[in-house]
């Protein structure tokens, strides 16, 4: 290999760990660079509104951003934006701080749709469209390989989806539903499992509620 193809191997090689990260909150980024299809926002689509949802945004980045804050649980309305401004944080991470993100939503079928989700979102993203075209083969519906991460989508129900993994972000999506694993722990504990392993690792749980005395009351 001649020099110059031996520096720009190496530079291509090292340039995703030092992509810059932006000063602004996570509505006014979503708003500079994500975009959402018909079949994400039938009212809204286009370049996503940071008006349209902006608490739970402020509350994500917030969450986010706080050194000293590990877990976000939430019980919401179904109106609340909290998927898709958290998906829209993935987005954000796969451009700017990539680490590995376990989202586990109540059922295979739902894991898939938020596959679906993600994918449109990040195709669509001029920060993060190239690398989705470059993973190829490395992208299956229910786990995502780029460059410094991989995101895996888990359907609860099943503890085997979690094991060996470490991530920086755990997601428990409609946490309310999640089926329990006889003889397991619930899935907030075995987020937590997963994500003990790595310095500052945190955990968002949300949910409409659905019964009395769920995991999010």
């Amino acid at each position: 290999m001649r020099p110059g193809e031996l520096r720009k191997a190496l530079v291509d090689a090292i340039l995703p760990a030092y992509r810059g990260r932006s000063s602004a909150g996570l509505g006014e980024w979503l708003a500079g660079h994500v975009v959402l299809r018909p079949t994400e926002s039938l009212d809204r689509p286009g370049k996503y509104d940071p008006s349209f949802t902006p608490y739970a945004a402020s509350l994500l980045w917030s969450f986010w951003t706080d050194p000293e804050a590990r877990e976000l649980v939430v019980r919401k309305s179904s109106q609340s934006g909290l998927t898709v401004n958290t998906l829209g944080l993935v987005v954000r991470l796969v451009a700017e701080q990539p680490g590995n993100v376990i989202y586990a939503i109540d059922s295979a079928s739902e894991a898939r749709n938020i596959s679906r989700r993600l994918r449109a979102m990040l195709e669509d993203c001029e920060l993060t469209g190239g690398l989705i075209e470059e993973a190829g083969d490395d992208m299956t519906h229910l786990a995502y390989r780029l460059p410094g991460m991989n995101v895996w989508l888990i359907g609860a129900g099943s503890a085997g989806p979690l094991a060996n993994k470490s991530a920086m972000l755990g997601v428990a999506d409609e946490l309310d539903k999640h089926s329990e694993i006889p003889g397991e722990a619930g899935t907030l504990d075995l987020l937590r499992q997963r994500l003990k392993a790595v310095e500052a690792g945190k955990l968002v749980a949300f949910s409409t509620p659905t019964v009395e005395g769920g995991q999010t009351q």
